[in-house]
């Protein structure tokens, strides 16, 4: 089976919004010499074939503010919320063709609080027999940095002023709602298809790549043609978009509609 099956569980109340997936990878799983966990960076709890932990490196009693010896004999699920029978069917079902699951799962510490984990499992041989390996890394800092991010592009999506970006390949790559205003275009999505080039012409578009020799921002007045046909006289800022190595990523840009100009 080719692709990616997700599984979404129900929320207990007081739980965060939002499902949480439960993604099927096509790979095999990588062995894991059990006798070398306590030198990894994951937390790591190894369980038997009932999702009981038979063992844990110093790195999962950190994670989770238990003592190693705690977690032995403790169900997955005490502490990997979501882990339950309709779970441990499709995990054995596919772990034992020689794949992996990996998870976004919650999941609780001693003292109660909860925080966001990926979570690989992957189908290993235990002394006892088989079981899984769970290994846990904490995202909390990545979820902030994705709730940043899309709290900035919203926004940028509800600014006045027109916005644009492009990549390295001035293929547009983001349009604000103003901006379709601007160009008479139904959605955002109709200039995403569209080069610098066949957007605004290759003139303007000249005009508007300027600043990658100089790095600096460019202004300028530009006219374009709009989607309907009329002619659109705006004031232009160019500027280079950086990534947060500072290294160049693509332009972006600001236009601000001009009055057309007098009458002589």
């Amino acid at each position: 089976m080719s692709g990616t099956e997700r599984i979404l569980k129900k929320k207990k109340p007081g739980e965060p919004e939002g499902p949480v997936p439960l993604v099927i990878a096509s790979r095999p799983s990588p062995a894991i010499n059990a006798s070398g966990l306590d030198s990894l960076y994951d937390a790591i709890l190894l369980t038997n074939r009932a999702c009981v932990v038979q063992q844990a490196n110093p790195r999962a009693a950190e994670l989770f503010g238990y003592t190693q010896e705690e977690l032995r004999g403790m169900p997955i699920g005490q502490v990997v919320d979501g882990i339950n029978e309709a779970v441990l069917g499709v995990m054995d079902e596919k772990l034992q063709r020689g794949r992996f699951i990996v998870l976004e799962a919650r999941c609780t510490r001693q003292n109660g609080s909860l925080f966001p984990a990926e979570v690989a499992v992957g189908a290993m041989r235990l002394p006892d027999g088989p079981g899984y390996c769970f290994s846990l890394r904490n995202i909390t800092r990545w979820r902030e940095i994705q709730n940043q991010l899309s709290m900035a592009q919203n926004a940028l999506k509800c600014v006045p002023c027109a916005l644009a970006m492009v990549d390295l390949d001035s293929k547009l790559t983001f349009v604000n709602q103003a901006f379709c205003k601007l160009w008479g275009l139904e959605k955002p999505e109709f200039a995403l298809c569209w080069s610098l080039d066949q957007m605004f012409g290759e003139e303007n578009a000249n005009k508007l790549r300027a600043c990658l020799e100089t790095q600096e921002a460019w202004t300028g007045e530009l006219v374009f043609r709009r989607a309907d046909g009329a002619d659109l006289r705006v004031q232009a800022v160019s500027a280079p978009n950086l990534d947060q190595a500072g290294v160049l990523a693509g332009l972006v840009f600001i236009f601000n509609e001009l009055p057309p100009p007098a009458a002589a």
